[in-house]
């Protein structure tokens, strides 16, 4: 072989090496990258699953919260019919009663003009 030959050999197996060197320090990077998605894959996916938890929960609590409203909602309803209904039995009673305490009234005063006539 020539010298050009074997410098061109020596020239090309440096180059050959310092690629080598490049393609393992990437693979090795690349392996970190890929281990450190793994880990932040893992905690995303602990992260969803806790926070799919919660949606539930607050979801059952919403449904609770909810059929409470609407019987608190029926209960009002009707509390609100019964004090109508006892409002009106009220004035219809003191109506009454104003009723008999005119007649009971007008009685002594008729009883006291006759008694003084």
């Amino acid at each position: 072989m020539t010298k050009a030959s074997t410098e061109a050999q020596a020239n090309i197996k440096a180059q050959s090496d310092a690629l080598t060197k490049q393609l393992s320090t990437l693979q090795e990077n690349l392996k970190k990258i890929n281990e450190s998605n793994s880990e932040q894959v893992k905690k995303f996916n602990s992260t969803i699953t806790e926070m799919q938890k919660t949606n539930s929960a607050l979801q059952d609590s919403v449904g609770k919260l909810t059929q409470q409203n609407a019987t608190a909602a029926a209960n009002l309803q009707t509390a609100r019919a019964q004090v109508d209904e006892l409002t009106q039995r009220l004035k219809d009673s003191s109506n009454g009663r104003l009723f008999l305490i005119s007649i009971a009234v007008v009685a002594i005063i008729a009883a006291l003009v006759l008694a003084l006539a």
